[in-house]
């Protein structure tokens, strides 16, 4: 037999609604129902003041009964009395407070009876209930996993999550604790109430290593605990299931956007109808202007998982498709004009490389489908050239003449010329061969001075009337090396 008291009562599913018109903070072992008050008397109990009285129908109608039996209970020693529910005024909510009792108007005696009964004196039955009600919740066809976690808590009256370390993939209900969250079971099933909260969890290894399903609740009794205990010990199998399928439905997804994704790059942004038919399909946005980003991981990685990651960082600023596609994720995002959205890409990478190593690259903006797949070959080039870049942490972003640009064009021997002298088109002939010759010398403004025989006071002022033109700084590292592929090939005259 186990105590009960207001907490555990609440926390029952299926104990119906009923108000608390005076919390004396009784406790009880037993349960005695009366089908009437008169009945109350005929029965003299060991220790009323361990026993919870339930009145089944009938009860006082005009406010002095009522106040007239609740004392009537008290000085018989009850401590605890449930009444159908009706007015009760203040008066009698005070005046049982006083008296020690606890006064409760109930909406539907017979199932609040068999609730205190679970609770008191049949763990059993209560533990049945709980696997009941759990079977049922996984016979509904869900859509996926948190609708089978809404079918679950529905059933059992109790909040339900799934969570990977301490992160919460999946949650109905109230929000479960984070010191639940962090809690590390040093047995297979944790059952445990701690203070007013109680939490049951069981490890996924069916589905996920390092996930738990996790049922949490508040005013729970050790009845409770162990029949919730025992109803998630049944669910579990399903909710394994479900992350499978979940799965095996994400790499299909998965598949049939890569699919697309190479057939768009295969016609180099002619779409016919047949291919606009499942751009719709796909929900796939190919108009405007719009700007593509490669992640490649660097470590051993699910390659769904990457594509749910990469989409969701980089999805949480503004709207973005993408797919796999070559040696990672490819996707993109809007790009109008006057906005940038590379510092918001870049904070997104920064969050990848968070639970992942990996580097990324951003192509420039391409207009329409044809513009799209330009983007996206420049974004494959530079995460690869990215890869060996840890000063700008694994992140390039191309631009028109960026240097970052001219980095690329340098693996493509047959435009590097072209690229080279765009970049630097902007700079007069005597800049041209200071920024040559400050290369050359490896950025020595003296040695600088002496190869174009000027003071050095002439040079400083030449840099930076250089930088303020390229629109980048000489102290960068990549810069300068992009930079001095570039005025070697715009000063030797060839091409």
């Amino acid at each position: 037999m186990s105590d009960i008291n207001l907490a555990a009562l609440t926390a029952h599913p299926s104990a119906g609604a009923f108000t608390v018109a005076a919390d004396a903070g009784a406790q009880w072992a037993a349960v005695h129902a009366v089908t009437d008050v008169a009945d109350l008397w005929e029965t003299v109990l060991e220790n009323p003041a361990r026993v919870l009285v339930v009145v089944l129908a009938g009860g006082p109608g005009s406010d002095w009964e009522r106040d007239a039996l609740v004392r009537r209970v008290a000085d018989a020693g009850y401590r605890g009395l449930a009444l159908p529910a009706g007015r009760t005024d203040t008066h009698t909510g005070d005046l049982a407070r006083r008296l020690g009792v606890t006064l409760l108007r109930v909406e539907e005696p017979v199932e609040f009876l068999r609730a205190c009964w679970q609770l008191c004196q049949a763990g059993d039955s209560l533990t049945l209930q709980h696997v009941r009600k759990s079977v049922q919740a996984t016979q509904y066809r869900a859509a996926h996993l948190s609708d089978l976690l809404r079918h679950l808590s529905a059933g059992l009256g109790h909040s339900l999550a799934v969570v990977r370390a301490d992160e919460v993939v999946a949650q109905v209900g109230d929000p479960v604790p984070p010191a639940v969250v962090a809690r590390r079971p040093e047995r297979w099933l944790s059952a445990r109430c701690e203070g007013d909260v109680g939490a049951v969890s069981l490890p996924l290894q069916g589905a996920r290593h390092g996930w738990r399903l996790i049922v949490h609740g508040r005013g729970w009794s050790e009845g409770q605990l162990h029949a919730v205990a025992t109803a998630a010990e049944v669910a579990l199998p399903a909710v394994a299931a479900r992350i499978l399928l979940d799965d095996a439905e994400n790499v299909g997804d998965a598949a049939r956007a890569s699919t697309l994704l190479t057939a768009v790059i295969d016609a180099d942004g002619e779409v016919d109808p047949a291919l606009e038919e499942r751009l719709v399909a796909q929900k796939w946005r190919l108009a405007g202007p719009l700007r593509a980003v490669h992640v490649v991981a660097r470590e051993r990685t699910d390659p769904v998982g990457m594509l749910r990651l990469v989409l969701g960082e980089v999805g949480a600023a503004q709207a973005v498709n993408g797919a796999l596609h070559g040696d990672g994720v490819t996707c993109w995002v809007q790009a109008p004009p006057g906005e940038d959205p590379v510092p918001l890409l870049r904070d997104a990478h920064r969050r990848i490389r968070s639970q992942m190593r990996c580097s990324t690259g951003v192509g420039s903006v391409g207009e329409g489908p044809a513009g799209l797949v330009a983007s996206i070959h420049q974004a494959c080039d530079a995460a690869r050239l990215a890869a060996d870049r840890a000063s700008a942490e694994w992140f390039m972003a191309l631009d028109g003449t960026s240097p970052a640009q001219l980095l690329r064009a340098w693996t493509q021997p047959d435009t590097f010329v072209d690229t080279a002298r765009q970049a630097l088109a902007e700079l007069t002939a005597d800049e041209l061969l200071t920024l040559a010759a400050y290369l050359d010398q490896e950025s020595s403004v003296a040695g600088t001075a002496a190869a174009l025989g000027v003071h050095r006071n002439t040079i400083l002022p030449r840099l930076r009337r250089i930088e303020e033109r390229l629109g980048a700084s000489l102290t960068d590292a990549d810069t300068r090396l992009a930079l001095h592929l570039a005025t070697r090939v715009s000063t030797s005259g060839e091409g």
